[in-house]
């Protein structure tokens, strides 16, 4: 999936961008704890552009369950700092 369609598909299940300027690092978090007025709500999806490292030299996306834990692509928890915790996604 493209950046764009991914964010298509978060806002399509209630995720929203936190914060008004969309910039190469995205976090998203949900709508209605937005809309209420929480101050940090909790953070469940970011989209990354590539990091330094050598490591994690590509666009990704992270994925957080209910509390906070990094997700694979299988929805399955990971270590955060793993290559796993980093989905890779097609350039912009």
């Amino acid at each position: 999936m493209t950046r764009q369609e991914i964010i298509t598909s978060l806002e399509k299940v209630g995720l929203v961008p936190k914060g008004k300027e969309i910039g190469p690092w995205i976090d998203f978090c949900k709508k209605s704890l937005l809309d209420s007025g929480i101050k940090r709500p909790p953070v469940k999806a970011k989209i990354h552009p590539p990091d330094q490292s050598k490591t994690t030299n590509f666009h990704h996306l992270h994925i957080y369950d209910a509390r906070g834990n990094s997700l694979n692509k299988d929805l399955i928890k990971v270590k955060y700092d793993t290559l796993e915790a980093h989905i890779p996604i097609k350039q912009p």
